[in-house]
């Protein structure tokens, strides 16, 4: 009985990390159009710095973060909308 509590719960654990990984997909797919999506690529999925990030696209340091904020904040908007839906409709019930 405590082994297959186990498998569940391990079950449970790659759904869910299936579902995030679909979101984090869905998200990324919504924003891949934009003229600055290298920008997360080049950062989080490459490791690069920003200044490296700056002198790749030939912009400045600061383009490269105002671009990052701006895309980082579209995926959040994506990936964290069912929270604000939840969140809000928790409230609504109270």
């Amino acid at each position: 009985e405590i082994l297959q509590e186990k498998i569940d719960a391990l079950r449970q654990s790659i759904e869910f990390l299936r579902s995030s990984i679909r979101l984090i997909d869905m998200a990324l797919s919504s924003i891949r159009q934009d003229k600055f999506y290298n920008v997360i690529e080049m950062k989080y999925f490459e490791g690069m710095s920003m200044e490296d990030i700056a002198e790749h696209c030939y912009v400045s340091v600061s383009t490269v973060y105002r671009q990052r904020e701006r895309l980082v904040d579209a995926l959040a908007g994506v990936i964290f909308v069912g929270d604000v839906f939840n969140t809000v409709l928790g409230e609504r019930e109270m």
